[in-house]
């Protein structure tokens, strides 16, 4: 007589199975490692984009107390400023380039303020 022997199934994962959490594993793993990136660069973008801003602030605060102001540039840490004024007799604009050296990224900044008597608050 001859004895058949069945297989039971074995608790556990299947070589298939394992592989296909293995893959969701490392499709995961990259993604996160990606937003990781990506907030890094935001952060760094975000930083530089402040010092521009500050240092654009820091400029044009100086030149509204000024009785007649005149263009010009300067430097603060990373960021290079060039500033114009303009006036018509009664309003002077004041336009402040920021560019910041590390990025390459420049902004523009645009003010008014009376041209005779004292700056407006």
């Amino acid at each position: 007589m001859m004895r058949v022997h069945l297989m039971r199934a074995r608790p556990g994962f299947s070589l298939v199975e394992l592989i296909v959490a293995m893959v969701l594993l490392s499709v995961t793993l990259v993604a996160l490692a990606a937003t990781g990136m990506v907030a890094a660069r935001s952060f760094t973008q975000a930083a530089t984009s402040e010092a521009a801003v500050r240092a654009a602030a820091q400029v044009i605060d100086s030149l509204v107390r000024v009785p007649s102001p005149t263009a010009g540039s300067r430097t603060i840490g990373h960021v290079d400023l060039m500033w114009t004024v303009a006036g018509d007799g009664a309003v002077l604009t004041i336009d402040v380039s920021s560019h910041h050296r590390g990025t390459g990224d420049t902004l523009v900044f645009h003010t008014a303020r009376p041209a005779v008597g004292e700056p407006a608050p």
